[in-house]
């Protein structure tokens, strides 16, 4: 297998690995709190487009699957994100 191979796999498992351990939990305790915006309103979409992104950037949202303290960080800003009314 060449290093585009591994890495594509890298990218691929790195994007549905966050969008598992961040987006995800962002997105149903967004959805509690009775937030209305398109992100809620088409998760599989949203999601899709998500996963996609973070294979892209997947150096970059490597660390922190990782590392606790970045994670907790990372998912916060994602909430965040979530909830603004922009």
């Amino acid at each position: 297998m060449g290093l585009i191979e591994l890495y594509c796999i890298f990218a691929l498992s790195t994007g549905i690995a966050s969008w598992y351990l961040f987006y995800l939990s962002a997105l149903r305790e967004a959805g509690q709190q009775g937030i209305d915006s398109p992100t809620l309103n088409h998760p599989i979409f949203s999601s899709l487009v998500y996963i996609v992104i973070a294979s892209f950037l997947a150096p970059f949202v490597f660390p922190p699957i990782i590392f606790q303290g970045a994670g907790e960080r990372f998912r916060q800003g994602l909430l965040n994100s979530m909830l603004s009314k922009d």
